[in-house]
């Protein structure tokens, strides 16, 4: 079994969130995965992200062009899969190889449909 070289956990907060959080979802995120026995230097945490679109971009620019990623697996819940696609072939482009792995939720595809109306407007801008 092969492992990753590095897991990315990616999220200041949500849009909706004004307030100042004491932790990001990144951290959050970064914590479980090193109570799971994750070892923290095999954890890169981007924490500027506020959506979907600036989660890519800081990912691509403050981690997959530095270390020349070559390859990234992108985990995201089945009800995201389409739009975590579509977004990350705009926003990555061609300069990575992207597996998109989604684990089933119980929500309701239809509850994200207003982020996602917002993401491809402003994603028809961004040049491949």
């Amino acid at each position: 079994q092969t492992h990753p070289d590095f897991i990315i956990v990616t999220g200041r907060g949500a849009l909706s969130i004004t307030d100042e959080l004491k932790t990001t979802e990144a951290e959050a995120m970064a914590s479980y995965l090193i109570r799971l026995g994750v070892p923290k230097d095999k954890i890169l945490i981007e924490k500027k992200s506020r959506d979907l679109i600036s989660c890519y971009y800081y990912v691509k620019s403050d981690f997959i062009v530095p270390l020349k990623l070559q390859e990234v697996f992108i985990v995201t819940s089945d009800y995201q899969r389409e739009r975590a696609e579509y977004v990350a072939a705009k926003v990555l482009g061609d300069s990575v190889k992207k597996h998109v792995v989604a684990i089933h939720s119980s929500l309701d595809p239809k509850i994200l449909w207003e982020f996602f109306t917002y993401e491809r407007r402003y994603c028809v801008c961004i040049p491949r």
